[in-house]
């Protein structure tokens, strides 16, 4: 039996990360995708969503009004509107929602005729709006035409309690003022715990993929395990060698990504969520983010122990690809646990693998970290971790499946 020497472990893991560095494909998805593509699609998304807005806010829209003439007041207002072109129209209230229904109206404003109106005073008479919810351009003619009688409606009722001498402060008995006891840091971190956890994982995942690929079912397709295999370095010492160069791969990925992110938070979103109208801007707290950083770090050691696993098993890469893509897709459901609403830590989750290091994130990023909570996801984590680089080394002694053809 040959006797373990870390040695070797740098040297097959010098020589395995070598070959890593030389591979664009591995390059483009440890670094390129993470650092740039990622801002890239968050920043132009932001621009393009903000653009068609108002591309839709500027267009001009056809509005059908039914019984205007029986109230002036009302329904003067709204042929002064922008973008909206008010036409009068006859037709049955059926004919308007079939035609809103159809798009050709943008929406249908049905006033009482004139038996409503001249009631008996206690109730309200009621001016029904059909819109199309479906539809994004609906939606807005909509909100445009319920501001503009809401104003209507504030301007009547002050017209009619001067008429009877009352002041308008009968209406508020009341005022209700609001302050936002959250720090800058809270809230960015808010929206960091909902988003960035799960990219993280999953570009963790993604990062290790093609490397463990590579190191496990590509040497066997490409026939080079054999000449490694008869090398003075013992099984053990390969398998740590293998298992720490897919581990730097996945790190390195996990880094890039919250660079990326802290990109698209500098320089994009700050432009956006920072302007007069939201009165809101971003900060984080370094510590924060590297003790975000520091939880990957189990996390990518127990998805590198586990790709090595499945992808040893393959004959060729894509083999291996297919064997891995389930293992993607197990790792999607508990990583979006960061975005459920009032998802926390607690002692139950703190055991299960992907969500506990989802939560702990989001806890953090959020600026209320549990540290006991963190320290046995951890511990729990790294266990795992440890598993699995257990069964990998076991993986690796089985001849039947290092030389499976």
């Amino acid at each position: 039996m040959k006797k373990f020497r870390s040695a070797s472990v740098g040297l097959i893991y010098r020589k395995e990360l070598l070959d890593i560095v030389r591979d664009r494909r591995t390059l483009v998805s440890m670094i390129l995708i993470p650092l740039l593509i990622f801002p890239i699609i968050f920043m132009g998304f932001s621009s393009l969503a903000m653009k068609q807005m108002e591309k839709l806010e500027s267009k001009n829209y056809a509005v059908g009004v039914k019984n205007a003439e029986n109230w002036i007041e009302i329904s003067s207002p709204l042929k002064d509107m922008e973008q909206l072109t008010i036409l009068e129209v006859g037709e049955p209230v059926d004919t308007l929602r079939s035609r809103v229904a159809d798009g050709i109206l943008k929406a249908a404003v049905i006033f009482p005729d004139a038996r409503m109106r001249s009631g008996d005073g206690h109730e309200s008479p009621e001016i029904i709006m059909y819109l199309d919810e479906s539809s994004e351009e609906s939606q807005i003619v909509a909100r445009k035409i319920r501001e503009k009688l809401r104003e209507m409606k504030d301007t009547l009722i002050s017209r009619s309690l001067r008429e009877i001498n009352v002041s308008e402060s009968i209406l508020t008995p009341f005022a209700l003022s609001e302050e936002n006891v959250a720090t800058e840091e809270q809230m960015t971190g808010m929206i960091l715990g909902m988003l960035l956890p799960y990219m993280m994982i999953i570009l963790t995942l993604t990062g290790g993929m093609y490397p463990a690929m590579d190191l496990a079912a590509g040497e066997k397709e490409r026939s080079t395990l054999e000449t490694l295999l008869v090398t003075p370095v013992g099984r053990m010492e390969i398998v740590l060698g293998k298992f720490f160069t897919v581990l730097t791969t996945s790190l390195v990925t996990a880094m890039m990504s919250l660079l990326s992110m802290a990109l698209v938070i500098g320089f994009g979103l700050t432009s956006i969520m920072s302007s007069e109208a939201t009165g809101m801007s971003f900060s984080i707290n370094p510590l924060y983010l590297l003790l975000a950083l520091a939880m990957m770090i189990p996390l990518a050691a127990l998805f590198s122990s586990l790709l090595l696993t499945v992808s040893v098993f393959a004959k060729s890469t894509r083999e291996a690809q297919s064997y891995s893509s389930p293992l993607l897709v197990v790792t999607i459901l508990p990583a979006m646990m960061s975005m459920l609403p009032g998802a926390t830590l607690t002692s139950k989750e703190v055991w299960i693998p992907i969500v506990n290091i989802a939560l702990a994130m989001k806890d953090i990023l959020a600026g209320q970290p549990d540290f006991g909570n963190i320290m046995i996801v951890l511990l729990a984590t790294t266990i795992y971790a440890f598993f699995g680089i257990f069964v990998t080394m076991k993986v690796f002694q089985k001849e039947n499946v290092l030389f499976r053809v």
